[in-house]
């Protein structure tokens, strides 16, 4: 026996089919967040010092201005320009390279162990511009900040030292292990009482 649809589900089935679908309609919809909520006025409320945060790193202090010190290096020499003895803490070299070798020199502030002195190190060096192994009584020290710029100066390197110990530290002016020229000396003093 043969089935048939009946006339009812076939114009069901014609007349979904064939039917649009009504157009999209532009309803809002109701917003899931309410509006925020403006900031209140600044006040001129001052804060009590107990709740300000003290530093954790009491080494240094924390509104102390670094010192300041240029040294420029022409390729066969260098030339500094700025104090020849700064308290324990912050140094700032503005260092320029004026030279055209190939590298990048950089500068170096070392300390030196008690009683040696910059001039200890000139004499342990064969001649200016010479490298030679850093002798154990040489000690870098740390850069706690440097940034570099291409200049019409040349390259500048402006770097930020921490110097904590009171001892006479050199300037050195390095491209490891080529060459290496010792710019000058700068006294580390204890800093002033406040």
């Amino acid at each position: 026996m043969k089935k048939t649809l009946s006339p009812l589900i076939v114009l069901i089935l014609v007349t979904a089919c064939a039917t649009t679908l009504p157009e999209p309609t532009s309803t809002p919809l109701p917003p899931t967040e309410p509006p925020p909520t403006p900031l209140p006025e600044p006040t001129n409320t001052s804060i009590p010092p107990t709740q300000v945060p003290q530093p954790t790193n009491t080494s240094i202090p924390p509104t102390q201005i670094p010192q300041l010190i240029e040294v420029t290096f022409d390729g066969t020499g260098c030339t500094v320009i700025g104090p020849t003895e700064v308290p324990v803490g912050l140094l700032t070299s503005i260092f320029i390279d004026q030279s055209d070798l190939i590298a990048n020199v950089s500068l170096w502030v070392v300390s030196l162990d008690d009683g040696k002195t910059t001039q200890d190190m000139i004499h342990e060096q064969p001649e200016p511009g010479v490298w030679w192994p850093k002798a154990s009584w040489v000690h870098h020290e740390h850069r706690r900040s440097s940034k570099a710029v291409e200049s019409d100066d040349g390259r500048v390197v402006s770097t930020t030292w921490y110097l904590p110990k009171v001892a006479e530290h050199t300037l050195i002016c390095m491209w490891y292990p080529q060459i290496l020229w010792i710019a000058g000396s700068i006294m580390v003093v204890e800093a002033p009482s406040e």
